[in-house]
């Protein structure tokens, strides 16, 4: 019996998930890029209906109602529903019960795993904003450029070696 086994061995989920809970750094990382994945995947089916066909043919031979894009968020949905379900196996464990520092310990953990993606998800989202923001400002000076007659910069310089706008829209001359 493989419960029995574990009982052996000192296993209980809670000590399960405490050992691996160093293992899942990787997971983060996959939770932080999985829109960027699934855009990415997107993409390659649009330009590539070669790949696209043969994505539909093995979604049919594994008879599964979705595509591929719904089967690579599973481990992002089921990973972070870990803390909901080590808190329903708390609510049923007495505090004197053998595993229940272990369940504890790894339900802390997992809020503790689920923060951190969050952190890192929101982080990725601002930084992505700031790239397009970015471009836009690029966009923005390399206009303005292009529409200053006689505009001579020391040693090759362009507008855009000098920072950022102030506010997105907007190029101001300030004097010296």
């Amino acid at each position: 019996d493989i419960l029995e086994e574990l009982r052996k061995k000192n296993r209980n989920i809670g000590n399960i998930i405490l050992n691996v809970y160093p293992r899942f750094s990787i997971y983060k990382e996959y939770c932080t890029n999985l829109n960027k994945a699934q855009a990415l995947l997107e993409a390659e089916e649009n330009k590539n209906p070669k790949l696209k066909k043969e994505l539909n043919k093995c979604q049919i031979n594994a008879k599964s109602p979705f595509p591929l894009c719904a089967h690579i968020v599973l481990p992002f949905q089921r990973l972070l529903k870990y803390h909901i379900m080590l808190a329903e196996i708390l609510k049923h464990t007495p505090e004197t019960h053998e595993e229940f520092l272990d369940i504890e310990l790894a339900h802390s953990q997992m809020k503790k795993f689920n923060s951190e993606v969050n952190e890192a998800k929101r982080e990725q989202e601002e930084n992505d904003k700031q790239i397009i923001q970015d471009e836009k400002d690029l966009s923005i000076l390399e206009n303005a450029e292009r529409n200053i007659k006689s505009m001579l910069l020391a040693n090759g310089a362009r507008l855009k070696d000098f920072g950022r706008l102030r506010r997105a829209g907007d190029l101001k001359v300030l004097s010296a």
